[in-house]
């Protein structure tokens, strides 16, 4: 059954401090209400990571994945040893390979890349470019490189940078004008970029490296509108994104090379986390009511184009969804109780919401994320 959203406003949320020590660890929150879901594959030890901050601060910690599926055999969150002193304003961006992690810091009046050891013994500012303000766009496939989002300050068509770098800090250097990268499975990049010299209209494009060095680069979208997120199927085949001819902004399928874009009957005045489930068949993406100014967490189903609204968590806002490996699953942080930031998890039909960690007005939850 087809749905439509509301238009909404874009909301920005901003996390308060406290004053909880830093040994402390926060209880694990068992609901007594909610039955635990039960375990539906493997012994299920892949490990979860949330970023949290407290008053003196940021930390990251650790959930087994076994949390997920029968909270009463968790055994709560194990923060990492490494206290990061500088602000974190990122979530956890995994290499490939597992064994580090980057974020993004505030330092030097900065916003900054850090790369961190999965046992967070090790933390390296690699950019080091005071007063600029960067974004973390993801890994190259063999862990060696990141790539990353510049914003510059100038006048320009273009006022931001896609750049890449070595996980050491070294051979940084400009890609492409343009922002929100994403790299496909075969190695072309997709890219968000205005398509006239006016600056506004932005058209989703594609980059691939030809002899030399140089990018060939075509306009996948050429719409007269505007783009904005955009999220590639893990297999490569398929692209979802938010595109605009006015104020409201709509969901649509293309092919990877921009032919045959169906259009779904989802409209919002922004339409934001737009992410794949592993197995493709459905889309998770946030949403925010216009009569209200707090985000939902929605799941479509390309199959048959249902739409569930995952958190109703009116007037708090729910963000920054993930998938679990299994496609069955998806986690979120969510205001929804208190206003306190907390980690959730429900099925993703909706049923079996259960609360995974416990914020108090000492300690809040930014992120999470999955180490492959």
């Amino acid at each position: 059954m087809k749905k439509k959203l509301l238009p909404f406003f874009v909301v920005i949320i901003l996390l308060g401090c406290s004053n909880q020590k830093q040994d402390e660890v926060p209880e694990l929150f068992l609901p007594t209400s909610l039955p635990a879901p039960a375990i539906t594959t493997g012994e299920h030890d892949r490990k979860i990571y949330i970023a949290a901050y407290d008053d003196t601060s940021e930390k990251f910690g650790v959930l087994t994945q076994k949390c997920i599926y029968s909270i009463e055999k968790c055994n709560g969150i194990e923060f990492l040893p490494i206290i990061l002193k500088q602000n974190v304003i990122s979530s956890m961006f995994w290499a490939p390979d597992g064994s580090k992690f980057a974020t993004i810091i505030e330092e030097n009046s900065s916003q900054e890349i850090a790369i961190i050891d999965s046992n967070g013994q090790n933390s390296k500012n690699i950019t080091n470019t005071p007063g600029e303000i960067e974004t973390l766009l993801g890994w190259a496939s063999d862990s060696t490189k990141i790539i990353y989002q510049k914003d510059i300050n100038q006048n320009s068509n273009f006022p931001s940078e896609i750049w890449i770098v070595d996980s050491d800090g070294g051979n940084s250097h400009k890609l492409l004008d343009g922002c929100c990268a994403q790299k496909s499975p075969e190695g072309r990049f997709y890219y968000l970029a205005p398509q006239n010299n006016d600056g506004l209209d932005m058209d989703i494009y594609m980059a691939e490296t030809i002899s030399g060095g140089a990018f060939k680069v075509v306009n996948l979208t050429n719409s007269p509108g505007t783009e904005r997120k955009f999220s590639i199927s893990s297999d490569g085949q398929k692209i979802a994104f938010a595109s605009s001819q006015g104020y409201l902004f709509q969901l649509f399928l293309m092919n990877i090379d921009g032919t045959k874009k169906i259009p779904f009957e989802v409209y919002s005045a922004n339409i934001d986390d737009i992410t794949w489930s592993p197995d493709d068949s459905k889309i998770v993406f946030t949403s925010t009511p216009s009569h209200t100014s707090s985000s939902d967490v929605y799941v479509l189903d390309l199959k048959n184009e249902d739409l569930i609204n995952l958190t109703n968590s009116s007037p708090y806002p729910s963000r920054s969804p993930i998938w679990s490996p299994d496609s069955s699953k998806i986690l979120f942080v969510s205001d929804k109780d208190f206003g306190l930031s907390n980690i959730y998890v429900v099925n993703v039909d909706g049923s079996n919401l259960v609360r995974l960690t416990n914020a108090n007005a000492n300690l809040g939850f930014l992120s999470v994320t999955w180490q492959p």
